[in-house]
């Protein structure tokens, strides 16, 4: 997780306070939020818990309410403790913390019936500083992405491992056959790769884009080809110019496309 100084907190906190995030799958993938391992403690019991949203003032919870939880919690002043937990790839480790809250409320979850609820909290105090950092470095990676459409980043030998990627060849999967392409440039509306020959039917067509992490996995991108360019002398290659799809970049791809123009800044 990033070093930040107790200034580059409190700005995170001022801009993003009021800010609820729902805590979606892309979000849990890009925080790396270990979700078997969130409980709530009050009134002497502990619960397992979902996170369904939060901000660095509140957040709304699911858990099961069964045994006299409500009645027990009020008695109790509505004082809870919400233990959240993140991995941290970086140190091999998990990053956990206690944020003390209250209740503000209940709300169905699924039926009368049902021991599932909503619990809506406020916090007590300002949150610990590894949530302000985790939720507001994500928030301001989202923001700077749809900044900077104007920004691009040649890729090359000395910086695809900056960015987050084990390689500069991709895969790309045009009409379900998969194809390899070596990338070219990033920005935040889309690509560039060379990759092997396409033809005037597949303008506009959709093409999926898979890029290789340092861990195995991959970051998977659907967009869409708006242009290919022959390459003088070469028929069996092309330069392709792809869009990504409207609102389906994901936010751990932004989020390692801000780290690398943070680590860029920082050599200046």
């Amino acid at each position: 997780m990033a070093i930040l100084t107790s200034t580059q907190i409190t700005n995170l906190y001022d801009a993003y306070k009021d800010i609820d995030i729902t805590l979606n799958k892309d979000v849990i993938k890009a925080t790396k939020l270990k979700t078997n391992e969130i409980y709530i403690k009050a009134a002497g019991m502990q619960r397992p818990c979902i996170v369904y949203s939060t901000s660095f003032k509140k957040a709304r919870l699911i858990a099961n309410t069964g045994n006299d939880f409500i009645n027990k919690t009020r008695e109790a002043g509505d004082l809870i403790t919400l233990r959240m937990a993140f991995n941290d790839p970086e140190k091999n480790d998990l990053i956990s913390f206690f944020i003390n809250a209250k209740v503000t409320g209940y709300g169905v979850y699924d039926t009368p019936e049902s021991s599932l609820n909503y619990i809506n909290i406020i916090f007590t105090q300002r949150p610990p500083d590894d949530l302000i950092i985790i939720m507001g470095k994500l928030l301001q990676a989202n923001v700077n992405f749809n900044k900077r459409i104007d920004d691009r980043i040649i890729v090359s030998q000395s910086n695809y491992s900056q960015l987050g990627f084990s390689s500069r060849e991709i895969l790309i999967v045009l009409q379900e056959i998969p194809r390899k392409a070596i990338l070219l440039d990033i920005s935040s509306s889309g690509i560039k790769i060379i990759g092997v020959k396409a033809f005037k039917f597949h303008i506009n067509k959709d093409i999926f884009l898979k890029f290789p992490l340092k861990n195995k996995a991959y970051i998977e991108i659907p967009g869409t080809i708006l242009r290919f360019d022959a390459i003088p002398n070469r028929n069996d290659l092309g330069i392709f110019g792809i869009k990504f799809k409207e609102n389906s970049v994901p936010l751990s791809f932004k989020l390692q496309i801000e780290q690398y123009f943070e680590s860029v800044k920082k050599n200046i």
